[in-house]
């Protein structure tokens, strides 16, 4: 489990990344959340917010698996979420999860910068 501390609605909340975070997500969203995160990531891209109500499932998972994993109470709710968290708070803590994902995941920080040589497409005939 990769955990990190964020201000959400103004409280000290652990996220984590871990398989309960996406068991969670799923249970959430009934979506694989690979899913989203292809979309949010291409949305983000574009310049565009990614769909609010799978990022909030998105914290919520990653929330909920580390306070359930420790027996201890949730600083934050999900109307919480929905009703008090700021979009500079939900910038940071979206981006501590997927973080915790790629560490999660051990993936590379960055688009992979060597491109195929021409060569490599080609068919030997």
């Amino acid at each position: 489990m990769n955990q990190k501390e964020v201000k959400i609605c103004g409280k000290d909340v652990t996220l984590c990344y871990c398989y309960a975070t996406e068991i969670g997500y799923k249970a959430i969203t009934d979506e694989d959340i690979e899913k989203f995160i292809t979309e949010a990531r291409t949305a983000l891209e574009e310049k565009r917010n990614p769909d609010i109500k799978r990022t909030i499932s998105f914290l919520l998972a990653g929330i909920t698996a580390f306070y359930e994993s420790t027996g201890k109470e949730s600083p934050v709710t999900d109307t919480m979420l929905m009703t008090e968290m700021t979009p500079d708070e939900l910038a940071t803590a979206y981006g501590t999860l997927l973080g915790l994902r790629s560490n999660f995941y051990h993936l590379p920080a960055g688009e992979p910068t060597d491109k195929p040589s021409e060569q490599d497409g080609e068919k030997n005939v």
